[in-house]
């Protein structure tokens, strides 16, 4: 899987101890992009606002995961973790599988 991004921790840039930016690839490029898929469609404290552990909550968190290209179809699934908090698994198209946990 030839995708490579920029890694970002807390929304910021992560730098390496020669000061250039540090890179994600593959698998861990396409979790990241789900963390901020989801942190950016508002989705999540949207959620928190309503019944946060319902089936709605959990399948509307699913379909913005499988929005991604990357994820294999029918794979994502999420749970609430936490309040506030979600755990959303899914299957890439290379067949791993990624893990994020995303919450307010």
């Amino acid at each position: 899987m030839g995708v490579y991004d920029l890694q970002l921790v807390s929304g910021d840039l992560a730098f390496g101890p020669d000061d250039e930016p540090k890179t994600v690839a593959g698998t861990d490029a396409v979790a990241q992009d789900v963390q901020h898929r989801l942190l950016e469609s508002g989705l999540v404290p949207e959620l928190v606002a309503d019944d946060a552990g319902s089936a709605a909550a959990l399948g509307r968190i699913v379909a913005e995961v499988e929005e991604d290209e990357r994820i294999e179809p029918g794979t994502a699934e999420a749970e609430a973790t936490g309040e506030g908090a979600y755990t959303v698994r899914a299957t890439v198209l290379n067949g791993d599988t990624i893990t994020q946990t995303v919450g307010t």
